[in-house]
């Protein structure tokens, strides 16, 4: 399933590039980290509600195009603001070094604060800092300092 959901992510970046309502006072969506010690802007970056399975999500995906790098988060319309301490199956949070390539790494421990969720206007921003690993178990990111706006549909 978490493979289902990044792909999902994956093909709905190239179908769209998030757009929300840009007040001038406020800055527009994106999303910002550190992986293993580098700079990530995302340069496409969607946010999409749904609930295929179940439970209703904010499936957000930034992606840095200039070197394939995304990152996927998939967070319930149900979490408040706040902090929130990731387990394995709580969201899944994915992080592919590579899209062209296929590598996938899974988060394995992190934390997610919720700054905003405004179900009224669709808007979710707060930040994040996880560690992902590779299903095979050989790559091991650390993303750091996340921090996210999206408008999503």
């Amino acid at each position: 399933m978490k493979n289902l959901f990044f792909f999902l992510l994956l093909s709905a970046t190239f179908s769209f590039v998030g757009c929300g309502d840009d007040d001038d006072d406020e800055p527009g969506d994106f999303m910002t980290a550190t992986i293993d010690g580098n700079g990530f802007e995302a340069t496409a970056l969607i946010g999409i509600s749904d609930n295929t399975f179940g439970e209703e999500l904010i499936l957000i995906n930034g992606t840095q195009t200039s070197n394939s790098q995304a990152i996927g988060l998939n967070i319930p319309t149900s979490l408040g603001t706040g902090s929130n301490v990731i387990e394995a199956d709580d969201f899944a949070i994915t992080f592919a070094d590579d899209i062209v390539s296929g590598t996938v790494a899974f988060f394995t421990e992190g934390t997610l604060n919720i700054t905003r969720n405004d179900t009224t206007e669709n808007v979710l921003e707060g930040t994040f800092n996880f560690v992902a690993t590779a299903e095979d178990s050989t790559s091991v990111f650390n993303i750091a300092d996340g921090d996210f706006k999206v408008s999503y549909q």
